[in-house]
Formats: C-alpha cells, sequence, structure tokens
C-alpha cells in the first residue's frame, strides 16, 4: 500500500510539472511568413559577383539589385541620375561634369566617393575584353575625380547621348585581392550556398524602405531549366524578350504581366544601289505592302511594338511628324503601278539568319504581304557567318536585319551607305549640348532616313516581365533593371 501510494505520488507530481509547464513556441507562423517575405528570382553560374564582369542578362540584372550607377535611363531613354547628382558638358561636347549624391554608404557603412567612380571606370578600360560595357566607355580619353564628390569625363571626340551611358554599375574602389559584393544598393549579399544567392534589405538604402525583405536567387543552368522553374512557382519572376518564348509561358496562368520598351530594333535594310530597289518609288511601295501590326500580333503575340521610325514611339527624341508609310494594300498596288510606267519589276531577294526562328516567320510574312501587292519576293536562308558577311560587303538586296542599340541610341549604325546629307546629320547631332539641340537632330535624322528609305523599320521587340500574382504591387522594369520598383512591392502567400 505504501508503494501504491508513493507511485501515485509521483505520478501526481509529474503531471502537475507537465501541467504547469509553459507549451512550447509554435514557430511555423514565423516560418510562412518569412518564406512569404521572400521573393525568388534565378541566374546562372557565376565566377564571382563582380558587375562589371558579368555578361549573362539574367546576371547583370540580379547584380543591378546590389549595385548601382551614376546614371539609369528611363523608358523614355532619358538619364536619370541615381548615384549622381547632376550632369553638365562642356562647350565642346567633350568633357562631361558629373556631381555625386552627398551621404550615400556603401553597404559595410564606408561612403562612397568619387574615388569609387574612377576606380570603377578605369577598371572597364583596363578589361574590354571581359566586360559587358566596352561599348559605355569606348570614347573615353580619361577620368578624373575633380573633388571626392565631383568627376569628369573627358571623350575622345565629342558624343550627344554620352551621359546616357554612364549606367556602368559603380563598385568599391579596391587594394586587391578577391571580390567582395558590396554596394550601395537595395539589397545586401548575405552568402551562397545550395545553389542560392541570399540577399537581404539594406535598411539604410538611400533610396528609402524596402518592403521585399528577403530575395533568394537560385542558380540554374539554361533557360528551359528557367521556364520550367517559372512555371513550377520555383521562382516569382522572369524576363521574356521575345514572341518565341512568350509562348514558352502560356500554360501558367498566375501571371501578372508588364511590358516595357525594347531596345532591340528590327527592320529590313535595303541595298539602294541594286536594282529595282534603286527607285525610291519602289521601296515606297514595299513599305506600304508590309503589314507590321499582323507581325505584331501573330509573331510578338502582340507584346511588341510596331515602328514607323528607328527611334522607338515611347522615347524621348522620337519625331512624330514623319513620314508614316501605313500598311495599305491599294496604296501599294497603286504606287506600284506607276513605277512600272518606267521600269519592269523583277523578282527581289530577302536575306535571313536561318537560325533565327523569329526572323524566319517574319520573312514568310514579308513574303506573303508583297506578293499580294504584284512583288516577288524570293528568301534567302543562310547561316549567320554568311549573313553577316554578305551584310558587311553589301552583298544583298535586302535583308531582315536587327540592332541592340545601346543607351545612346545612336541611329548611325544602321544605315550602311548613308547619304551626305546624312552623313552631315548624324556629326552635327553629336556636337549638340542642350535637350533641344539633340532633339531637333534626331527629328531631322528621323524624317530624313523616312524619306529615303535606306531601310524600312518593321518593330521593336518584346520585352516584358512576368511575375507571380502573389506579388502585390506593380514593378516599373525598364531596360538596364527589369526590378525597378521592386522596393514597393509585398508578398502575400
Amino acid at each position: 500500500m505504501k508503494r501504491l501510494l508513493a507511485l501515485i505520488l509521483v505520478f501526481s507530481m509529474i503531471f502537475c510539472i507537465s501541467a504547469c509547464k509553459p507549451e512550447e513556441e509554435d514557430n511555423t507562423d514565423i516560418v510562412i511568413k518569412k518564406e512569404n517575405e521572400t521573393l525568388k528570382i534565378h541566374c546562372y553560374s557565376f565566377t564571382d559577383l563582380n558587375p562589371l564582369l558579368a555578361v549573362k542578362d539574367a546576371n547583370m540584372q540580379m547584380l543591378r539589385l546590389m549595385f548601382e550607377s551614376l546614371i539609369q535611363c528611363d523608358n523614355t531613354q532619358k538619364p536619370q541620375p541615381q548615384l549622381a547628382e547632376s550632369y553638365s558638358v562642356s562647350g565642346d561636347a567633350l568633357v562631361w561634369t558629373l556631381k555625386l549624391k552627398k551621404g550615400i554608404k556603401w553597404h559595410d557603412g564606408t561612403e562612397f566617393t568619387a574615388k569609387d567612380v574612377v576606380y570603377s571606370y578605369n577598371y572597364v578600360i583596363d578589361n574590354v575584353d571581359s566586360t559587358a560595357y566596352a561599348v559605355n566607355v569606348s570614347n573615353i580619353e580619361s577620368v578624373n575625380a575633380t573633388s571626392d564628390y565631383e568627376v569628369n569625363f573627358r571623350l575622345k571626340v565629342p558624343q550627344a547621348n554620352f551621359v546616357n551611358l554612364l549606367e556602368i554599375p559603380i563598385v568599391k574602389a579596391e587594394s586587391g585581392g578577391p571580390f567582395e559584393p558590396v554596394g550601395t544598393g537595395p539589397y545586401v549579399y548575405k552568402e551562397t550556398a545550395n545553389k542560392i544567392v541570399y540577399l537581404e534589405a539594406n535598411p539604410h538604402w538611400h533610396g528609402g524602405d524596402v518592403s521585399t525583405k528577403n530575395i533568394h536567387v537560385k542558380i540554374l543552368p539554361d533557360e528551359e531549366t528557367v521556364t520550367y522553374a517559372y512555371v513550377s512557382k520555383e521562382i516569382d519572376v522572369v524576363s521574356v524578350n521575345s514572341g518565341i518564348d512568350m509562348g514558352e509561358y502560356s500554360s501558367n496562368s498566375d501571371n501578372k504581366i508588364v511590358d516595357y520598351p525594347s531596345n532591340n530594333f528590327n527592320y529590313i535594310s535595303v541595298n539602294t544601289s541594286a536594282e529595282p530597289l534603286s527607285n525610291r518609288m519602289f521601296r515606297k511601295a514595299i513599305a506600304h505592302a508590309i503589314d507590321k501590326e499582323a507581325i505584331n500580333s501573330e509573331v510578338l503575340l502582340s507584346h511588341g511594338s510596331v515602328a514607323n521610325s528607328c527611334m522607338n514611339s515611347g522615347w524621348w527624341v522620337y519625331n512624330p511628324g514623319i513620314t508614316i508609310y501605313e500598311y495599305s494594300k491599294e496604296k501599294a498596288i497603286e504606287v506600284l503601278d506607276n513605277v512600272k510606267k518606267n521600269m519592269k519589276l523583277v523578282p527581289v531577294r530577302l536575306m535571313v539568319n536561318e537560325d533565327n526562328e523569329e526572323k524566319c516567320k517574319v520573312a514568310e510574312m514579308i513574303k506573303s504581304n508583297l506578293e499580294d501587292c504584284g512583288i516577288t519576293l524570293n528568301i534567302e536562308y543562310v547561316d549567320w557567318a554568311t549573313f553577316s558577311e554578305r551584310a558587311y560587303t553589301g552583298n544583298y538586296q535586302m535583308f531582315l536585319g536587327s540592332i541592340k542599340y545601346s543607351a545612346d541610341i545612336n541611329p548611325a549604325y544602321l544605315v550602311q551607305n548613308p547619304s551626305a546629307e546624312l552623313q552631315s546629320l548624324f556629326s552635327e547631332m553629336d556636337v549638340q549640348t542642350t535637350e533641344d539641340g539633340i532633339k531637333g537632330k534626331y527629328f531631322e535624322i528621323q524624317a530624313k532616313m523616312a524619306t529615303e528609305l535606306g531601310i524600312i523599320p518593321l518593330y521593336f521587340d518584346a520585352s516584358t516581365v512576368m511575375y507571380n500574382k502573389r506579388i502585390e504591387g506593380v514593378l516599373t522594369p525598364c531596360r538596364i533593371n527589369i526590378f525597378n520598383g521592386i522596393q514597393g512591392l509585398d508578398l502575400e502567400a
């Protein structure tokens, strides 16, 4: 009996202790909240996180979360100060002076100054064979700090939109050793583990509060894996740069889609010394015969933009008053009837890179359009090496070309053999030092190109960001930074 009473007493004490012990804290809600505050994006494999040596677009975009530039062009292609406060240019258009913002801190708490700018630009200049920013520095003769918060860029020759090229990420001046990913941007690098780059919000970012607190960057092997990762919701954001790619994501109905102006301009280059293309009226008939809206709809899935000029209609230098050759089968036939009074129509040839699926589809649509109007078009499908060599040497009648404009959006790169008048306008544009002067020359150039029809504008490629519907808020992507506006996003379950 005494043993039984003792056992009962022991069990009673254990029960009382257990009953009085506080319940263990349930961390489930905290874990879910942490997960919900995490944006998941991707990049590809890398050697280090130096933004000056990144070449893959996804990696360059990811690094924009950590590193900033002096200037970031907006979607009208106007330069907007980022680390710079203001800029000016000398009367001879050779020296650009940038005043820097004060009080900006690197992620390690040290101060951002002009020495960091000089270091970054000289690093790119010294590594032009290893960087994607070679074109940005190709016209720079020297970079000098005139004070802790002022930098001068001296150019080799005048360049109207040089300031637009100052989009190079600025890194911290270093004395040597392995690169440390310390930036001034809204996100701080924490570590890379298990094929994920971990970023956290910078609580002291000069741009203000950052709502999305954590970013996990999955290191993926290829584009096919990226498609799978987005469709299966392993990543939240993906960039799409053509209508062909848009089809890859069409099965996912949980998309938010944001289009933004592209720098990828597509056009027909015309050899105006080749018959019958030397006849400007014949070129005009071709321009009227092409249904650009149908190309945009059927090839780009309506995510591109029709081009009536070599400049995007959303850019600040676009001339809305130029001659527009609207699609009109009747107009094309009318012009051709007048042409046939003075010359015999013969078949013409259009060269296209056979490896580019989008371009091949466009070429077939153009062929159908022209033949509907009475123009016989033969498509020459050639490999890229042949295409490049023939385009360079002028061995073609027409070719389906494209150019990825750099930030200075210089149309001089488009025309194979510009007329004397057009070449003069290109030269005059480069010495302009005011917005009005630059815009005026762009207007004149577009008007002249529309008259000469040495190129026939077609469209600007689709540039689209797709992101998961759990993301609340609106991204405002631009060419240089698809994560623009990320600081205002909220993430939900």
